[in-house]
C-alpha cells in the first residue's frame, strides 16, 4: 500500500531501556536510526559484537496488527528460509528486534532491471508455494470487508456507480479466491527482497490470491509495462503456469488493487485529521 509516514511509538531510549532490562542484551547497547519504510523507524542494533535490525512500530489508523501473532509467523517463515529470524518483541508490541542481513535488496544491488524483476518474480512464485498450516495459519483477506471498513473510516457515501462497481469486483475477488488461494505477500517491493532471497515486511501478509499480490507487486514498484512483462514471463516460467492467463489475470486485478490502495489512503489521511 501507499502509506504515510507516521510517528513511531517508542523512543530509542525506551528501546534501550527494555532491551537491557530483558536480560537478552547489555546495558552499553548501541542503538543507530537507520533508513526504512514509510510508516515504521528502523534502527541497526549493536551488542557484544552482534548487529541486529529493529523496527519501531508506528500506530496503523487503517489496519490493526497483533503484533504477537505475526512475530510467531515469521518464527516458521524464517525456519522455512523466508524472512530474518526475530530475536524480541516488546512487552507493549511497539517495536521488534531481528537478526541483521547483510544481504543488499534488489533495490540497491547493482542489478540490471531486468535481472531485478526476474528475481523479484521468483521471490513471488516461491512465497505462493508456501502452506497455509497450522504453523503459519495467515488469515484470509477478505477484500469486500476492507473495503467496507476503510469507507466506513472515511465516512462517506458511495454513489449508485461506484457500489454497483464495488459489488462487482467483490464477485469477482470471492470467485478467484475460492478457485485458489495462496499464501501472499500483498506488498512486495524490491526493497523487501534481499539478494540472499530473504523477504522482509510481512505485516499485509494473508491467505489470499496470487494474481492480486502479483497486480500489488508491479504497482508498489511503479512498474513499467517492459518491466511487468517480465515478471510475468519469469513467474510463469517458475511455476508452469501459461503467461497470457497470468497477464489476463492480473490485469483484472490490477483495478480491485487500485480501488483498496485509494480506499487505504484515503481512509489513513482522514484518519490522520
Amino acid at each position: 500500500m501507499d502509506r504515510r509516514s507516521q510517528m513511531p511509538l517508542v523512543t530509542i531510549d525506551k528501546i534501550r531501556g527494555e532491551l537491557a532490562s530483558s536480560g537478552k542484551f547489555s546495558q552499553e547497547c548501541v542503538i543507530q536510526p537507520i533508513q526504512g519504510g514509510a510508516i515504521n523507524q528502523s534502527y541497526q542494533l549493536l551488542d557484544n559484537g552482534n548487529h541486529y535490525f529493529v523496527k519501531a512500530f508506528s500506530a496503523d489508523p487503517v489496519a490493526i496488527i497483533d503484533r504477537a501473532t505475526q512475530f510467531a509467523q515469521l518464527r516458521y517463515l524464517a525456519s522455512a528460509g523466508f524472512a530474518s529470524t526475530p530475536i524480541y518483541l516488546s512487552q507493549q508490541q511497539s517495536f521488534q528486534v531481528d537478526n541483521w542481513v547483510e544481504s543488499p535488496n534488489l533495490l540497491h544491488c547493482g542489478l540490471t532491471s531486468e535481472q531485478q524483476y526476474r528475481l523479484l518474480a521468483q521471490s513471488l512464485a516461491k512465497i505462493h508455494t508456501l502452506a497455509n498450516g497450522h504453523q503459519l495459519k495467515l488469515a484470509p483477506l477478505d477484500l469486500p470487508a476492507a473495503w467496507l471498513h476503510y469507507i466506513d473510516l472515511i465516512g462517506t457515501k458511495l454513489t449508485a456507480g461506484q457500489l454497483d462497481n464495488m459489488l462487482h469486483m467483490a464477485d469477482y475477488w470471492r470467485h478467484e479466491t475460492n478457485a485458489e488461494s495462496t499464501v501472499c505477500h500483498n506488498d512486495l517491493a524490491l526493497q523487501h527482497v534481499t539478494m540472499a532471497k530473504l523477504v522482509f515486511d510481512w505485516e499485509y501478509s494473508a491467505y489470499s490470491c496470487r494474481y492480486f499480490d502479483i497486480a500489488a507487486c508491479l504497482t508498489v514498484n511503479n512498474a513499467t509495462p517492459r518491466q511487468a512483462q517480465l515478471l510475468i514471463s519469469e513467474y510463469a516460467k517458475v511455476t508452469g503456469l501459461a503467461a497470457q492467463l497470468l497477464k489476463d489475470k492480473v490485469a483484472k486485478m490490477q483495478p480491485l488493487f487500485t480501488f483498496t490502495n485509494q480506499l487505504w489512503c484515503t481512509a489513513a489521511d482522514k484518519m490522520h485529521k
